[in-house]
């Protein structure tokens, strides 16, 4: 879906869908946030190399089942983050976000206003009629976002998610529902 390119969310917010040629600003990114990072995501470890990063980027290639685009955050023309779809669930017609910014780019609205935009966007184009936004239970400022967005809190997946520190930490689930019209007959 070459539309999916280059989004301009406002003057200073573009999203650029996830590519070869952006493996560098990604993997620097992490590099230098990886203290900060490891503290909630889990894959940073994982993270050794630029190739680590070029083989994530190739696997979003090779999933026919469904199609979960990934795009990097730009904010003032500087790389942000990442921000992206995944596990995509056709026959339930749900999809999650995930999404991490550099420890510099917090606090800006800069995930917010992308997660709108994708909401919005995502919605009007696919058949898809929920969306979940997972966050560690302690991860307070990942929380605010779904909430800011109007998602509804769900559920809690006990043990949901293993952290780089050895621990399991419970993660909250928000979802988003789209409005849907049902026709009489």
């Amino acid at each position: 879906m070459s539309e999916y390119n280059a989004i301009h969310i406002d003057e200073d917010l573009q999203l650029k869908q996830i590519c070869a040629a952006q493996a560098e600003p990604v993997y620097n990114a992490i590099e230098t946030n990886r203290k900060f990072l490891r503290v909630w995501l889990p894959f940073v470890d994982s993270i050794k190399n630029i190739v680590d990063i070029e083989n994530y980027i190739a696997s979003l290639n090779t999933k026919p089942e469904a199609f979960e685009p990934v795009f990097c955050i730009y904010h003032q023309n500087n790389f942000a983050g990442l921000v992206g779809f995944k596990n995509t669930n056709l026959n339930n017609n749900t999809t999650e976000i995930g999404y991490w910014l550099m420890e510099t780019m917090q606090k800006k609205g800069i995930v917010t206003r992308s997660i709108r935009f994708l909401i919005d966007d995502w919605f009007k184009r696919s058949p898809l009629t929920k969306i979940e936004i997972k966050c560690a239970i302690g991860n307070l400022q990942s929380k605010n976002i779904p909430l800011a967005l109007g998602f509804k809190w769900s559920h809690t997946e006990e043990k949901g998610e293993l952290l780089a520190s050895g621990n399991f930490t419970d993660l909250d689930v928000y979802v988003i529902e789209k409005k849907v019209i049902v026709k009489k007959k």
